[in-house]
């Protein structure tokens, strides 16, 4: 970590020097994208948190639905205790654990899944900054662009050099939802 750190400031530092000692029509060396802006702001990773959470409400809906049913079954199975033959209670107790198994994989299924597309909608969301970056640096003659934390990594920045805001911008219009899909 410290030398990642490390590294982000000496490229800093070395392209503001750079920026310094170059005229003042030149271009701006390095710039950075400001990663919480655009992850709080960005339309698309609204959409893509939006869908997440109805799904996952619904979600938890069916497995409470489940659940009490399972309830309901543990209570028929107590109260079957005395009446039933021994054999014949460790059967539906074993079906009972096979239930409870059962919703318990799902459970985890079902969270898997919800990774996995959250995964997936965010990779489009971070392609598309790729190629807006990317666009930006040969518009501005950048040669490196940082995609970082800026309240935690980035000390100081001359003006200029922060392109969070057109980025965001393009990444609204150009990118403003995308349908997570398993």
């Amino acid at each position: 970590m410290r030398s990642r750190l490390f590294l982000i400031i000496f490229i800093l530092l070395f392209g503001l020097n750079y920026q310094a000692l170059a005229k003042n029509d030149q271009n701006i060396p390095v710039a950075f994208i400001d990663r919480d802006v655009i992850i709080s702001e960005a339309l698309s990773v609204k959409s893509i948190r939006t869908q997440l959470d109805d799904k996952r409400a619904e979600l938890q809906k069916n497995f409470a639905a489940r659940e009490e049913e399972l309830h309901k079954m543990e209570e028929d199975l107590s109260k079957q205790k005395a009446i039933l033959s021994a054999e014949a209670f460790e059967k539906k107790v074993a079906d009972f654990k096979t239930k409870v198994s059962n919703l318990q994989q799902d459970i985890s299924i079902k969270g898997s899944e919800l990774e996995n597309m959250y995964m997936n909608a965010m990779e489009m969301v971070y392609n598309k900054i790729k190629n807006i970056s990317a666009k930006i640096a040969k518009e501005q003659n950048v040669n490196l662009i940082l995609f970082l934390m800026k309240k935690n990594q980035v000390f100081y920045a001359a003006d200029g050099i922060d392109f969070s805001n057109e980025v965001l911008e393009r990444l609204n219009k150009e990118l403003p939802n995308i349908e997570i899909k398993k």
